[in-house]
Order: C-alpha cells, then sequence, then structure tokens
C-alpha cells in the first residue's frame, strides 16, 4: 500500500504539478484547496506527509496535528511547504522549505527521506 500525502494548494497548476511528480512516484495523493479541506482530510485520511503552499500557514494545520498527537491518534506528521520566497529561517523546526519553482527530483527524495523517517521529521531547506 501506497503512503497518503496531503498536497494542500488553491493554486491549480501548482496542485496539477505535484500530484503528478508524487503520484509517478507511486504516492497516494489526498487534494485539499482550502484549509478546512485540509483540516478535514488530516483528521479523516490520516496522511503520512503534508505538502502545502505556504499561504497555508502552519498555525491553521497544526491545531488538528497536535489534537491527533496529544490524543494518541497519529504520530508527528512531516511537513513540506511550497513557497514563493527563499527561507526565512523562521520555518517550523520539522518542516523543510521548497522554493518555487521547484526540482521534481528534489521533491520526491525528500518525500522518500520523510517517509523513511515519519516519525522523526528534520527541517531542511531546498
Amino acid at each position: 500500500m501506497s503512503q497518503k500525502i496531503l498536497v494542500v494548494e488553491d493554486e491549480l497548476f501548482m496542485l496539477r504539478l505535484i500530484q503528478h511528480t508524487l503520484s509517478k512516484a507511486g504516492y497516494e495523493l489526498i487534494e485539499a484547496r482550502t484549509s478546512e479541506e485540509a483540516r478535514a482530510a488530516i483528521e479523516h485520511q490520516k496522511p503520512s506527509i503534508v505538502v502545502r503552499d505556504s499561504k497555508f500557514r502552519e498555525s491553521t494545520l497544526h491545531p488538528v496535528l497536535d489534537g491527533l498527537q496529544n490524543h494518541g491518534k497519529a504520530p508527528p506528521i512531516p511537513m513540506i511547504c511550497m513557497s514563493n520566497e527563499p527561507p526565512t529561517g523562521d520555518q517550523n523546526d520539522g518542516e523543510v522549505t521548497f522554493t518555487k519553482p521547484f526540482s521534481p527530483m528534489k521533491l520526491i527524495a525528500e518525500v522518500r527521506r520523510l517517509s523513511a523517517n515519519a516519525t522523526t521529521p528534520a527541517g531542511g531547506n531546498l
């Protein structure tokens, strides 16, 4: 069974590009175009990794993630942030930031790395 990856992106072109990249690599994808859809997907579909656009702030998703983790329903979920701006260094320690346009091969490599270490994400910038 392939791992589920939640892609939170409101721009259709970018959403399709990320979906194409990751589905070709064999991942099962969950699509969310709003914070509300993302929260519902996290609660009900339990993704292994979240790939989110930078405009979907962690503050809108972390209450759901924290609630699941505090109630023993899920381990920490690694996040990858897709941004139009270079990283500022103030992102979450467990989050990796990719600057758009991104390298599909680097995204796949990072997803594989996070998949192998799903309970201990590492931060960084690509």
